[in-house]
């Protein structure tokens, strides 16, 4: 057994050895994970369902209506000739860039995740950290962790010490007291020792074992991070998987979406990392080649062409504007001083002075309208209001520059303005239903002065002549003027849609609910490519099949069909899309949804040979 000893200890070395031999290898050739595109998968957020095609060879028809038979092919290495076959492998190669379509403002990325065997091992821990570069900013992604059988172990064993020393505390604060011999005490001395039950429990508690379980509870979290010296994380990690045996590679299948970005044409991915013992780094595993995605959106098939409205413009306009304008009672002597007089003047003085000064139009008159509340004779009102109409609009000659005595003052007035008393009794908050019940029967007395008489008798009157009659005390005023150098009466011209082009911005930007609720209306080819982009599949399809059959009309429908699952017929609009024009042959590579047909049927191929 002695002799065995020895022995023992040597092949429990051996595993050490091997792994510092292979870190110094490491650390010695600078590895690092090799990042590539895997073999073709369709993740766009759509249905392609094509198991309805009896077969693989389409027979679709060109522009003047002349069959073109499109199969899924081969080319035969000996004659150089495309020929049918049932099953088209795409072969692996190990590409750096690929097409991705950005759909509904997220972007779906793959790619594939390669790690020689050099920095695998039992006892280590590799994290893989991939990035997603955009123009000014890095995007990082969940981590690829790859855990070592022993390192697990190792994991696992902190887990459990912790685990046991956590089980060491005691959560009763009454289980350190002696309980017999508080009783004991309590049998002998009774009452007589005047101590209270705490001080008797105090003095026999074991005051050791409650400082060593403070001590416990106190120390909780430098004590995790004693015995789990890696924990498992729950939150930013792709996977932990397990790693035991020697391979060539390690690799993993990446698939993650992240959010577009206006005007995002293409971004690159990076990993980088490291290998970890425990809580000790052991190597940084440096950032390797990137992989390259060029990103398509349908954004880029939106028509730009400036839309236009017509407008009729007149010569004459009209503009207005009201103030609250305060006479002494039975008066129209104009104060400044009195109340906000002052304010409000100053506010139509400053409209007066923009209007005279705006070189577009030439001020011809001025309309003020006064109107009083309903307090006093109908007649006197009448005359009180035009005279104080007339006040504000002797007051607005003063402000008029040199020149503006061709300017005609023009004063009407309201005597009583009840209209707008009901409206403010209607909408005031405060008077009960009772009252405003009183008031509507008041209303249908037909003479004013009467009218104003009874209310006076009622119980809310207080209130509305406080309130609410200051408020109909008001000075409207109409400024009348003409364009300047418009002789004509109305002139026809076009404007550009601002509406419509915020539309076609809102696309651009990849803001697709925006678009489609600016463009809805319209219901034209930038509606169905906004209805598109939201997935609304049908209701672009019934848009864009009532239009003029277009190159990008054919290209969008095809699009469509695609999603539906209707192969033969997304193949003939992207047939007639690409003989209208050429342009769509590249372009049908970068949308996922026509570029699955490609593939399938060699598409490029077969319409340079029918063209």
């Amino acid at each position: 057994m002695k002799r065995l000893l020895p022995l023992l200890c040597l092949l429990a070395l051996l595993p050490a050895c091997s792994t510092q031999k292979k870190l110094l290898r490491v650390r010695q050739t600078a590895p690092t994970a090799q990042l590539s595109m895997p073999p073709r998968a369709e993740h766009a957020p759509f249905t392609l369902d094509t198991t309805a095609q009896a077969g693989d060879t389409l027979i679709v028809k060109d522009a003047e209506g002349k069959d073109i038979f499109i199969m899924k092919a081969i080319r035969d290495e000996e004659t150089g000739e495309m020929v049918a076959t049932d099953a088209l492998n795409a072969a692996v190669v190990s590409a750096t860039f690929r097409n991705v379509a950005e759909r509904d403002g997220r972007i779906l990325i793959d790619f594939r995740i390669s790690v020689p065997a050099l920095m695998t091992d039992s006892r280590w821990q590799m994290r893989l950290r991939p990035e997603a570069l955009l123009p000014g900013e890095r995007i990082p992604l969940d981590e690829v962790v790859v855990t070592g059988e022993d390192f697990r172990r190792g994991q696992l064993r902190g887990y459990r010490l912790y685990e046991r020393f956590v089980g060491r505390i005691v959560t009763d604060t009454t289980a350190f007291i002696h309980r017999g011999q508080v009783s004991l005490f309590e049998e002998r001395f009774g009452t007589e020792s005047g101590l209270s039950r705490e001080v008797i429990q105090e003095h026999y508690t074991d005051k050791i074992r409650r400082r060593r379980n403070r001590w416990r509870i106190a120390n909780r979290d430098r004590m995790f991070d004693r015995y789990v010296k890696t924990p498992f994380r729950e939150e930013g990690q792709r996977i932990d998987t397990l790693f035991g045996g020697a391979t060539d590679y390690f690799t993993y299948d990446y698939t993650q979406e992240i959010e577009a970005r206006p005007g995002l044409r293409k971004l690159y991915v990076v990993v980088s990392g490291g290998i970890w013992d425990g809580d000790r780094k052991l190597y940084s595993i440096p950032e390797g080649d990137s992989v390259t995605f060029y990103v398509s959106t349908l954004g880029t098939l939106v028509d730009s062409q400036e839309r236009y409205l017509t407008r009729i413009v007149s010569r004459r306009v009209e503009a207005s504007a009201s103030c609250r304008v305060v006479f002494p009672g039975g008066s129209s002597r104009l104060e400044r001083s009195l109340e906000q007089n002052g304010a409000e003047l100053d506010s139509i003085g400053g409209t007066l002075a923009r209007l005279l000064t705006e070189g577009n139009y030439v001020v011809d008159s001025i309309t003020t309208t006064a109107s009083a509340s309903p307090e006093g004779s109908r007649l006197l009102n009448g005359r009180l209001s035009r005279e104080r109409g007339a006040s504000v609009n002797a007051y607005l000659r003063t402000l008029l520059p040199a020149g503006g005595d061709s300017i005609r003052f023009i004063s009407h007035s309201q005597a009583e303005n009840w209209a707008g008393l009901a409206r403010l009794v209607e909408q005031d908050t405060l008077l009960p239903q009772r009252d405003k019940r009183l008031f509507a029967k008041r209303m249908t007395i037909s003479d004013e002065d009467r009218r104003e008489a009874a209310m006076r008798r009622d119980p809310y009157y207080s209130y509305l002549r406080a309130q609410l009659y200051p408020q109909l005390r008001t000075v409207r005023f109409d400024f009348h003027m003409h364009r300047r150098d418009m002789l004509q009466d109305t002139l026809v011209t076009t404007v550009v849609d601002s509406v419509y082009m915020a539309g076609v911005q809102a696309i651009r930007d990849g803001a697709y609910r925006q678009a489609a609720d600016l463009l809805g209306s319209y219901r034209d080819y930038n509606t169905a490519v906004a209805f598109c982009s939201l997935g609304k599949n049908h209701s672009a399809k019934e848009i864009l099949e009532q239009l003029e059959p277009t190159p990008k009309v054919e290209y969008m429908l095809a699009i469509i069909h695609s999603r539906l699952g209707h192969e033969r017929t997304a193949v003939q609009h992207y047939v007639l899309a690409c003989e209208k024009n050429p342009a769509y042959l590249h372009r049908g590579n970068l949308d996922p949804e026509i570029s699955s047909l490609i593939r399938k049927y060699n598409l490029p191929n077969s319409l340079h040979h029918s063209l």
